[in-house]
């Protein structure tokens, strides 16, 4: 990678302060201490610290949780993808009973990677908190510091223990939208805006993606492409692109007929793990745990972040810049 590239891509915002909310970016997968800040809120927080994890198994995570366990008094609770916890079983044994296995039926995940901490921070997005400090794949985690963000999360972690607590629905600000998307309630709120966002489109969509086989979100990407209105970039991880090749299904191969019909417009990360999930239309910023597959809209817990700035907002440029740096370094496909 070119070394202003790397630079940029490392970038962490200063906080942008969007109304009473304040949003910073943690870009990873380039240095070894990308992520500290985000360790170090864990580490100062004072009262409760909730995690949603697919996975948990980092090392100075799981020290600092263990601390945070034998705290008296302190409101610790972790809750993780059964199939997950069976792997980390042992590891996870330090945490004792703040750990709570989350069974999802017919296939799916607890696929969200979120931590609420305190009364008003909340960290989401698409890093799994296994190997922070990983160099081996592309991620990014969003800050937000809002209170009423932080009662909204709260909210949602009483469904998925299985206490009473209010109906599902958006949170929002004029600028911060998050959604949860829960088994058998299809996230298709979240889908919606995505093709609204694609379909109204002006000026660039910039995709960052792990899994994409969604077919109507592929074929919109296509025809805005074709359309030649707007500036289309796509990457995707190269051995799940692989993976949809070898597909003989009719549906595939429809989905593969869009997606190469973008010609140069897409590009494929081979020489690590890109496992964002995020989108860059005009200055809308759309990241979380969701892949855009109908396993993610049908099946799986998932968190998605949406966020309206401007273009200079400081939650705007690390998207821009990171997804320079993947367009430099990918191949054609």
């Amino acid at each position: 990678m070119r070394p202003l590239l790397l630079a940029l891509s490392l970038l962490l915002t200063a906080p942008a302060l969007v109304g009473a909310t304040e949003v910073s970016v943690h870009m990873a997968g380039e240095g070894k201490d990308d992520l500290q800040p985000v360790l170090d809120l864990v580490a100062g927080a004072k009262s409760r610290l909730w995690v949603l994890a697919y996975t948990l198994s980092d090392k100075d995570l799981l020290e600092v949780l263990a601390k945070k366990a034998n705290t008296p008094g302190f409101d610790l609770r972790v809750q993780i993808d059964s199939k997950q916890h069976l792997k980390s079983k042992a590891k996870l044994a330090v945490l004792g009973d703040a750990v709570t296995p989350i069974e999802v039926a017919e296939g799916g995940r607890m696929h969200i990677k979120l931590l609420l901490i305190d009364e008003e921070t909340v960290v989401a997005g698409s890093k799994n908190w296994s190997n922070l400090g990983s160099l081996s794949k592309w991620n990014d985690l969003v800050v937000v510091k809002d209170p009423k963000l932080a009662g909204h999360v709260a909210q949602h972690f009483g469904r998925l223990g299985g206490f009473k607590a209010a109906r599902n629905r958006p949170w929002r600000t004029k600028d911060v939208r998050l959604s949860f998307n829960e088994p058998g309630k299809p996230g298709a709120r979240t889908r919606e805006e995505l093709l609204r966002l694609l379909k109204s489109a002006k000026k660039r969509i910039l995709v960052g993606m792990f899994v994409l086989n969604d077919p109507e979100l592929a074929k919109l990407i296509w025809q805005q492409h074709e359309a030649k209105r707007v500036e289309v970039k796509v990457v995707l991880d190269g051995v799940q692109f692989a993976n949809l090749k070898r597909r003989k299904d009719r549906s595939a191969k429809t989905l593969l007929g869009h997606l190469e019909g973008l010609g140069s417009s897409l590009k494929l990360c081979r020489a690590k793990q890109l496992h964002h999930k995020f989108a860059l239309i005009d200055d809308v910023v759309i990241t979380g745990s969701a892949n855009w597959t109908k396993a993610a809209w049908q099946k799986n817990h998932e968190a998605v972040l949406i966020l309206r700035g401007k273009p200079a907002t400081d939650f705007v440029e690390p998207y821009l810049k990171r997804h320079a740096a993947l367009w430099e370094t990918s191949a054609p496909h």
